[in-house]
């Protein structure tokens, strides 16, 4: 047997010098339902996460801003579960008529993505009727009252004048 041979003996004798790398977790997430309007409620869950890791579910859109639906910890059997609701996008953080992604990362330093799911948001909400019971007092009951004390100034003031020319 040559050195070649008494190489290759001693190579399977110590095994590999590198060890396989363990693959990242499988994650699947879903949302329920997939579409909505802002206000309505979602339902985000997830399994093959990382056991009781700290997760961070977020909306992520192309738009900027990323507002955190949640800053969760896996369970045991690494998964997850938020109730939510769709946010209002008043601020221009989430796109109407088009997917925005709700996702999920590793909440800690260097922690990767696990997991993105599209939601989306139809152009046909940005058009939904407000309640007018919903819309905070900009003060529209107030116009007649001060409509009425300012003609009072105004006669007011004819009058002093009328009576200072007498």
């Amino acid at each position: 047997m040559g050195t070649s041979g008494l190489f290759l003996i001693g190579l399977l004798a110590c095994g590999p010098a590198v060890q396989a790398q363990t693959a990242p977790p499988s994650v699947t997430q879903t949302v329920e339902p997939t579409s909505g309007c802002p206000g309505d409620p979602i339902h985000i869950s997830g399994t093959g996460a990382p056991p009781n890791a700290p997760i961070s579910v977020f909306w992520s859109s192309r738009a900027y801003g990323i507002p955190v639906i949640a800053d969760i910890t896996s369970d045991a059997d690494g998964t997850y579960s938020i109730d939510s609701v769709v946010p209002d996008t008043a601020g221009g953080t989430l796109l109407h008529g088009t997917n925005n992604p709700i996702r999920a990362i590793e909440n800690k330093p260097g922690g990767r993505d696990l997991a993105s799911t599209d939601f989306l948001i139809p152009a046909s909400c940005s058009q939904r009727a407000v309640d007018r019971n919903q819309l905070a007092n900009t003060g529209d009951t107030f116009a007649p009252l001060a409509l009425i004390a300012v003609a009072t100034i105004v006669i007011g003031c004819g009058l002093t004048m009328v009576r200072r020319r007498l």
